[in-house]
C-alpha cells in the first residue's frame, strides 16, 4: 500500500518502525535543547531501558558529548544544541559520547535541522559507533577485549540498575580485569584492575559469611550453568554494601569456559527494602498466628480460595497457598450449610459480610465453630470482582457463651429457689429491676407491683421520711456495700425486722451501673435477742442486787467483827488473866479470824464474779512482803510443831511493780492450805525469778510444798472449782470452804500468770505460780515508801506527833480504836458525824483523821469534800485522811480517794495494819 494512503497515526508508526530497524542511533532534540525521540539503537548505544527514560531530558543529561582530546564542549555548544539553535547542520567525523554509566565510546555524528513550514523546530543527530576504525597500541589491548563485549556489559546494565563496576575474567590465565569503578568497590589498586589479579584476591574483599556462596555460584556458571548470577556483601568504609555480581560465561569449541564477563551492581537499598518487606510480612503472620486469624481471597466467580498459612490451621488442613472453595466446604457440618455462601450469592456480591459456622477438623475430627467475615472488591458499575475475607476459632468463645447461658439459666433458677432471702436488683437511680420468689415471700409483694418503683418502697414511712433509702445507695455506691439491720413494711402494712446488706455494681470505667439488696427477715431472731437482752439485764440487776446486799452485809458484820476483834486483842493484853481466861480470848479471837476470812472469801468471789476485780500498780519488796507471810504464818507453825522454810535470794533488796496486796493474799492462801493439810514435816516457800520476753519485766516463780496429805490425781482438776474440797471429809476434819485455791487461781489469771499443782495422795503437795512482774525503776523506787527519804521521814518520835481525830458513830469501834490509837501513843478527839469532824478540823491541827464512810447524817465522803473544800478557799495545809469502812467492795477505794481521801483502811482493821497507816500519814505531815 502507498505510503500517501496511511493515516497519520499509521504513517507515524512506520516511521518508528524504519527507525527502531536502522543500526544507527537517531536522537532529536527541540530548539532548547530538550530530547524529543530517539530510536532504539540510541537507547542501546547509550545504555538507556526505554525512551521514557530520556524524553524531556536536556542533550547533556543524556549523552556526553568531548571532542577526540578528551576536551568537553559547553553544554550549549555542542554541534547538535548549534544546529538546534542556529538551523546549520554539522558533520563530525570523529567525536567522543559517554554513554549513561559514564563509559566513553568514540562515534561519527551528524547533526542537521529540523524545519516545520519553514521554521525551526529542533536538530536531528545520527550516529554510529566507529570502534572498529579506531588504531589502538599495546596499551590498549585490556580495553579492546572489553569493548568487543560491550554489547553484553551494556545488556547486564539495563537488566540492573545502578552499575558499581565491569569485569571481565580470563578463565585460563585466571586474571580479573575491571574498570575504576570494579577497583573501587572492591578496595583495590586501578593499576592493578586494569592489569589483571587473580580471583581468589577479589574473594578477600567478600564479606566471609557470603563466600561460600559465592564459591558455589561460580561452580555452577563454570561447570555448564553458562549465565551467573551472586548476591553478597562488599566492604564501604566502616559499613558493608550488598551488591549483585551478574554475568555469561564464553566457552570454546571444545566447551571449556575461556571468558567470563560481567557487571557488578548496588542492591543495598533493595535489600534493605527486602528485609524490612520480610520483617513486615514476618509481623503480620505472626500477628495473624498469635490472633488466631486467616485470611483468603478469591474471585467472585471461581472456586479456587487463595489463602494464608493460619487459614490452613484453623481448618486443620495441609498448609498450601490454594484450596478449592469446594474442598473447604465440605467440612461444614450439615446443619450448617446454610451459614454459607453459594454461587449466586457470590456472583451478585450479595454473600452476608459476617456468619458463624461449625466445621469437623479433617487431623483431629473435632468439631469447632468458626466465624467469617467477608466484603467484596466491586468495579466501577458495583459489579462484584473478587471476595476477601479472614476467619477465626470462636470455638472457647461460644463454648464460654453457652456456658454463660447456662449458669444465668442456673442462677435465675437458684434465685427462684432461695425463699429466705429477698434477692433484689436495682438499677443506677434505685429502681427496681429483678424481684425473687424470696422477695415476694418476705414483703408480699408481686413482681409486677414493684419493678421499676424505687427501693423506698420497701422502707417504713419514717425512715423514707428520714432519707434512709437514699443515704443507703450512696453508702454503698461510696464504700462498696452497706449493711443494716431496721424494720421494714410488708405489703399488708405489717412491719418486721431485717437484716439487710446493699452492694454497688460497677461498669468497666468504675461508674455505679446498679446495686444488689439482699434481705433476710430476722423478727424472730430479733424478738429472741429482746428476750435474751431482758434475761441478761435481769441477771445483771439480780448480780447488782446481790452485790449491794454483799455490801451491806459486809458492813452489817464487819462493824461488830471490828469490836469483838479489837476487844479480843485488848482483853488478852489485859494482866493477869487466868489460864481459862487466856483461853477463852484466844477461842474468841480465833473464831473471829475464822469468821473474817470467810467474810473476805464470799467478798472476793462477788468481785469476781462481778468482774469487779481491780489491781494495782504500784513498787513493792517481795522480801518485806515474804518476812509479813512468815511473820503471819508463825503462829500456826508453832502450834503444830511443823518446820516453816522460806527462800527467796534473788529478789532480795528488789523492788517490783504490781499488786502487792493481790500478791500477799495468793502466798497466804496457798501457805495456809499447805500448813492447814500438813500434820507431820515442813512446809516450803520459794521464790526463783527467770527472764522474760520483755526486757523490763521478769517472770516469778512462786513454789510452795509440803509434806502433807497430798491429792489423788482424779481430784487435782476440781480443787480449783469454788466449794469443792477433793473429799468430803476434808471439810469435816479441817474446815474452810473451798474458796481459796479457786479465788487464788483466779488472781493468778487476772494478773497475767498461771498455776499448777503436782501431788500425790500421802506424799504432800506442790503448787507453781507464774507470774510476770515489772522491775521498778529507780524513779519508781526513789517516788516509793522503800526510798532512803521515805524511810527517815518515818523515823518520828511518839511523843512529837500531833492528835488524831476519830470520826465514827458506831461506839464499840470507838472503844476499840480510841484503845488502840492512845496504846500508839496518839491523843485522840472524838467526832460522831461528819459535820462535827469538819468543825473539829477547823479547830484543831490534826496528824490524821480516821474517816468512817458510812454515818448516820453527814456522812464520810461529804465531809471529806467539804474539808478539802474548805482547805482550798482558807488556803491550809492539807490534812492526812484515812477513810475506814466496812464493805470493802470493788470500788470502795477509788470512791474514798476521789473525793479527796489520803489512804483506805477496811474493817475490821488489825492493830498493825492501824499504826502503819497512822504512822505513814505522821509522817507526811511532819514532812
Amino acid at each position: 500500500m502507498p505510503l500517501s494512503k496511511l493515516s497519520p497515526s499509521e504513517q507515524a508508526d512506520f516511521f518508528r518502525l524504519v527507525l527502531d530497524s536502522t543500526v544507527e542511533g537517531v536522537y532529536t532534540v527541540d530548539c532548547e535543547g530538550r530530547t524529543t525521540s530517539c530510536n532504539a539503537a540510541c537507547l542501546t548505544l547509550l545504555g538507556f531501558d526505554a525512551t521514557d527514560d530520556v524524553l524531556g531530558l536536556k542533550l547533556h543529561e543524556v549523552i556526553s558529548i568531548t571532542r577526540p582530546d578528551g576536551a568537553p564542549f559547553a553544554a550549549e555548544d555542542t554541534p547538535i544544541t548549534e544546529a538546534a539553535r542556529t538551523g546549520v547542520g554539522r558533520h563530525i567525523p570523529h567525536g567522543i559520547f559517554h554513554r549513561r554509566d559514564g563509559s566513553a565510546f568514540p562515534v561519527e555524528y551528524r547533526a542537521q535541522p529540523i524545519r516545520k513550514d519553514g521554521v525551526l523546530m529542533g536538530a536531528i543527530c545520527t550516529f554510529v559507533d566507529i570502534s572498529d576504525r579506531v588504531a589502538a597500541d599495546e596499551k590498549l589491548s585490556v580495553v579492546q577485549k572489553m569493548a568487543d563485549s560491550a554489547s553484553e556489559r551494556i545488556n547486564l546494565a539495563l537488566d540492573s540498575g545502578v552499575v558499581l563496576g565491569t569485569w571481565v575474567w580470563d578463565i585460563p590465565h585466571d586474571l580479573v580485569y575491571g574498570d575504576e569503578r570494579f577497583a573501587r568497590s572492591f578496595s583495590v589498586p586501578e593499576a592493578l584492575a586494569l592489569k589483571g589479579l587473580p580471583f581468589e584476591t577479589t574473594v578477600r574483599a567478600i564479606h566471609p559469611e557470603d563466600v561460600e556462596g559465592l564459591r558455589k555460584a561460580v561452580t555452577q556458571a563454570l561447570e555448564g550453568a553458562s549465565s551467573f548470577r551472586a548476591e553478597y556483601r562488599l566492604r564501604d568504609g566502616d559499613v558493608w554494601r550488598w551488591v549483585e555480581a551478574s554475568g555469561t560465561v564464553t566457552r570454546n569449541a571444545a566447551g571449556a569456559p575461556v571468558r567470563f564477563p560481567g557487571v557488578l551492581i548496588d542492591i543495598d537499598e533493595r535489600k534493605r527494602f527486602e528485609g524490612a518487606f520480610q520483617q513486615t510480612h514476618d509481623q503480620l503472620r505472626m500477628a495473624q498466628k498469635v490472633g488466631g486469624i486467616g485470611v483468603f481471597a478469591m474471585q467472585a466467580d471461581a472456586d479456587e480460595l487463595t489463602v494464608s498459612e493460619e487459614f490452613c490451621t484453623i481448618f486443620g488442613l495441609a498448609v498450601a497457598p490454594k484450596l478449592s472453595l469446594s474442598e473447604v466446604a465440605r467440612l461444614v457440618l450439615d446443619e450448617d450449610r446454610a451459614a454459607q455462601s453459594t454461587d449466586e450469592d457470590r456472583a451478585s456480591g450479595t454473600t452476608p459480610s459476617e456468619t458463624e459456622y461449625r466445621i469437623q477438623r479433617p487431623d483431629t475430627g473435632e468439631v469447632r465453630w468458626i466465624y467469617r467475615r467477608a466484603e467484596f472488591i466491586r468495579d466501577d458499575d458495583g459489579k462484584p470482582l473478587h471476595m476477601v475475607g479472614m476467619v477465626q476459632d470462636v470455638t472457647e468463645r461460644k463454648t464460654a457463651a453457652l456456658r454463660l447461658r447456662e449458669s444465668q439459666a442456673y442462677l435465675n433458677l437458684m434465685l427462684e429457689s432461695v425463699q429466705d432471702y429477698a434477692i433484689i436488683s436495682l438499677d443506677e437511680a434505685g429502681r427496681i429491676v429483678l424481684w425473687n420468689a424470696g422477695a415476694q415471700k418476705i414483703f408480699g409483694y408481686k413482681p409486677k407491683d414493684v419493678l421499676e418503683q424505687h427501693i423506698e418502697v420497701i422502707f417504713t414511712p419514717e425512715d423514707c421520711a428520714h432519707g434512709a433509702p437514699r443515704t443507703e445507695l450512696a453508702l454503698a455506691a461510696t464504700n462498696t456495700r452497706a449493711s443494716d439491720e431496721r424494720w421494714h413494711m410488708r405489703q399488708n402494712g405489717e412491719r418486721f425486722y431485717a437484716s439487710g446488706t446493699m452492694a454497688a455494681m460497677y461498669d468497666d470505667e468504675g461508674r455505679v451501673k446498679g446495686f444488689i439488696k439482699i434481705c433476710r427477715d430476722m423478727t424472730a431472731q430479733q424478738q429472741a435477742q429482746e428476750a435474751l437482752l431482758e434475761a441478761r439485764n435481769a441477771a445483771e440487776a439480780a448480780n447488782i442486787a446481790k452485790t449491794e446486799f454483799l455490801a451491806n452485809m459486809s458492813h452489817e458484820i464487819r462493824t461488830p467483827m471490828n469490836a469483838i476483834i479489837g476487844l479480843s486483842t485488848i482483853l488478852s493484853k489485859s494482866q493477869p488473866l487466868t489460864p481459862r481466861q487466856t483461853d477463852y480470848i484466844r477461842t474468841l479471837s480465833n473464831s473471829a479470824d475464822s469468821l473474817l476470812a470467810l467474810i473476805n472469801d464470799l467478798l472476793d468471789i462477788a468481785k469476781i464474779e462481778a468482774r469487779t476485780v481491780e489491781l494495782e500498780n504500784i513498787p513493792f519488796s517481795l522480801t518485806r512482803l515474804m518476812q509479813e507471810v512468815t511473820s503471819m504464818m508463825a503462829v500456826s507453825v508453832r502450834e503444830k510443831g511443823l518446820t516453816f522454810i522460806s527462800d527467796g535470794e534473788c529478789v532480795e533488796e528488789r523492788v517490783f511493780v504490781g499488786d502487792p496486796t493481790r500478791m500477799r493474799q495468793i502466798i497466804v492462801n496457798l501457805c495456809s492450805n499447805a500448813i492447814k493439810f500438813t500434820e507431820l514435816g515442813e512446809v516450803r516457800v520459794a521464790i526463783t525469778c527467770l527472764p522474760a520476753e520483755a526486757p523490763d519485766q521478769e517472770i516469778i516463780c512462786l513454789t510452795v510444798s509440803d509434806s502433807g496429805i497430798g491429792i489423788a490425781p482424779d481430784k487435782i482438776d476440781s480443787i480449783f472449782h469454788k466449794f469443792v474440797q477433793a473429799d468430803t471429809s476434808i471439810n469435816r476434819k479441817y474446815g474452810g470452804t473451798g474458796l481459796g485455791l479457786a479465788i487464788t487461781r483466779t488472781l493468778v489469771e487476772i494478773m497475767g500468770g498461771s498455776i499448777r499443782v503436782s501431788s500425790a495422795p500421802g506424799e504432800g503437795s506442790t503448787f507453781e505460780v507464774l507470774l510476770p512482774l515489772q522491775v521498778a525503776t529507780s524513779d519508781q523506787v526513789a517516788r516509793s515508801e522503800y526510798s532512803l527519804a521515805a524511810v527517815q521521814e518515818g523515823r518520828v518520835e511518839k511523843h512529837l506527833r500531833p492528835p488524831v481525830l476519830l470520826v465514827e458513830d458506831y461506839e464499840p469501834n470507838i472503844l476499840v480504836a480510841t484503845t488502840f490509837l492512845e496504846d500508839f501513843g496518839y491523843n485522840v478527839d472524838i467526832a460522831h458525824n461528819g459535820l462535827e469532824a469538819f468543825e473539829a478540823v477547823q479547830r484543831t491541827r490534826y496528824v490524821a483523821v480516821l474517816m468512817d464512810v458510812q454515818m448516820h447524817g453527814m456522812n464520810g465522803l461529804d465531809a471529806t469534800k467539804l474539808i478539802r473544800e474548805w482547805e482550798a478557799a482558807e488556803d491550809r495545809p492539807r490534812v492526812r485522811i484515812i477513810g475506814m469502812t466496812a464493805h470493802a467492795l470493788a470500788g470502795d477505794r477509788e470512791r474514798c480517794l476521789s473525793v479527796g481521801m489520803d489512804d483506805y483502811v477496811a474493817k475490821p482493821f488489825r492493830p498493825e495494819e492501824l499504826r502503819r497507816k497512822i504512822e505513814n500519814a505522821a509522817g507526811t505531815s511532819e514532812a
